[in-house]
């Protein structure tokens, strides 16, 4: 292949550097690392379950909620890559996917900057770039090659079986609400690149890439026009008022850390490339510039318009409540990089130094995810720590093979720590993280922590208006001292036994393990 040719070997350099990702921290705790928001307590334990699922063990999805979840509420159920579960270890399926989701970014991205700027080592930075940043790849190939189609849409002249197949692999290989709900800003820009004899074969290829989408995402489709009532329907979504509006508008525009939490960690690379990006664009006399500007303006003023507290109201009571609207912003660094390889074309003061926070968020890309754990494990050296960017740290930490031979197919609940930790162990359970479940089930539960509920005003408002977490506290209890469930409920729900994290006072427990006590897990039994 040319692109491994020796005339191609600075694409060696810029694949070293996104090996870093792997690389730096292997050497430090021995295992990749990752943000584990929504990936590790959420969506990988999904494809975990998929990954029986697809071997034909149809019965593994009843690990989840008492057994209320069914297989086509799982995201990703149709998509061939999903079969990467099924055929290596779960960990290394992820990584496997994660690698190629990063190639496909690059190269896709690659094809389409070399047909806008000449200088190849400007065109490796920025495919570099976009592939740092096409995050999380667990949700599959979509916006990794839309850089390909946006490629086909404007440059090629002729579409050939070959194109239509690629576009038909990947659009099969792409998550619904993270590749899908990025289209429209995409077609946006694009519409307003497009020369109109280009036209047709726009729409050619991008109803390809959609409607491929759509197919391997059935599943969600049915469940959208079933009359089955599921939890999202109670979601109430917060209105904005017009100065909120203006803040938020700005957020989006130029994304900035708001917090010294691992979202810090995650934002700063993106804001170090974003904002200059957009100052210099409003500069540009570049029209393709101007265009590429207005299509993401036109698609922050969106999301941020059906927030508004005139729209917002009317939307909290149509079912377009339930669409997390925010999955449009998933396009909005494919659009940093497009206006970086427009703006990096000139040789001013601005591209210079653009040039160099570019280099400045490649790097701290690879290292981001490990800032927190190398800090908290090899300079503070917490005690104990458990590294929560891992996967051994956050499923095996506990020794969740001691509980589970005790347990045995008993339903657990888990205080103070992750739900999901027990299902990846096997142990079934009545709690957890999930984005579509019965809204009948999220009532009945609600009965087990209501006592909770009421002490903490944050959880309680959470759980009605939202309630995609089904735990049994929001992370931390406010009050571990006197913390209590109704057992009644939970043991009537199908809950036999309970891990926690701390010791708990509650009469009708009966205390089987005692780690707790000793920064390990406390496993009770419900004796009433």
């Amino acid at each position: 292949m040319k692109y491994l040719s020796s005339k191609y070997r600075i694409h060696y350099v810029f694949l070293f550097i996104l090996s870093l990702n792997y690389i730096i921290p292997l050497i430090f705790f021995g295992s990749p690392t990752l943000f584990y928001i929504d990936s590790l307590d959420s969506e990988l334990v999904y494809n975990f379950i998929l990954g029986k699922i697809l071997i034909g063990n149809f019965d593994s999805v009843k690990i989840f909620l008492n057994g209320e979840i069914n297989p086509f509420y799982l995201r990703r159920l149709f998509q061939p890559y999903s079969f990467f579960y099924s055929l290596f270890s779960f960990e290394l399926a992820y990584w496997i996917i994660d690698i190629l989701v990063k190639l496909v970014s690059y190269f896709s991205f690659l094809i389409l900057s070399k047909k806008i700027n000449s200088n190849i080592f400007i065109c490796c930075l920025v495919s570099c770039l976009y592939a740092s940043s096409n995050l999380p790849t667990h949700e599959g190939f979509g916006l990794a090659i839309i850089p390909y189609i946006i490629y086909l849409s404007l440059f090629k002249k002729k579409l050939k079986i070959k194109h239509y197949i690629l576009t038909v692999f990947f659009g099969i290989n792409s998550d619904l609400l993270f590749g899908g709900f990025a289209i429209p800003s995409i077609v946006l820009v694009l519409f307003l690149l497009i020369d109109k004899h280009q036209l047709i074969q726009f729409l050619k290829i991008f109803l390809t890439f959609s409607v491929s989408i759509l197919f391997a995402n059935f599943n969600l489709l049915y469940l959208l026009f079933s009359n089955i009532e599921f939890h999202r329907t109670e979601i109430l979504r917060e209105t904005l008022s017009l100065k909120e509006s203006i803040i938020s508008f700005l957020k989006f525009l130029f994304p900035l850390p708001n917090t010294w939490s691992h979202k810090f960690f995650m934002i700063l690379p993106i804001s170090l490339f974003a904002i200059p990006a957009i100052i210099f664009s409003f500069f540009s006399k570049d029209e393709n510039i101007k265009k590429i500007l207005f299509g993401l303006i036109l698609s922050i003023l969106f999301i941020v318009i059906i927030q508004n507290d005139f729209i917002g109201r009317f939307v909290n009571e149509t079912l377009f409540k339930e669409i997390s609207w925010g999955y449009l912003g998933k396009s909005f660094n494919l659009l940093y990089c497009l206006l970086i390889i427009y703006l990096l074309k000139s040789k001013n003061l601005y591209s210079k130094i653009l040039f160099f926070l570019v280099i400045t968020s490649v790097l701290f890309f690879q290292i981001n995810s490990s800032i927190v754990p190398i800090y908290k494990d090899k300079i503070i050296k917490e005690k104990n720590y458990q590294n929560l960017y891992t996967f051994k740290g956050f499923y095996s930490h506990y020794d969740y093979k001691k509980i589970k031979s005790e347990v045995k197919e008993h339903r657990v609940l888990s205080v103070g720590v992750d739900p999901m930790a027990a299902v990846k162990n096997n142990i079934f359970v009545l709690d957890g993280y999930h984005s579509l479940y019965p809204l009948s089930y999220k009532r009945k539960f609600r009965e087990i922590i209501e006592i909770e509920l009421d002490k903490n005003p944050t959880f309680k408002n959470y759980y009605d208006n939202w309630g995609s977490r089904v735990y049994t506290s929001l992370y931390e209890p406010v009050d571990k001292e006197n913390y209590s469930l109704n057992l009644l409920a939970a043991e009537k729900l199908g809950a036999k036994y309970i891990i926690s994290k701390f010791p708990l006072q509650m009469s009708s427990l009966k205390l089987i393990f005692s780690e707790c006590e000793a920064d390990g897990l406390c496993l009770y039994k419900i004796n009433n």
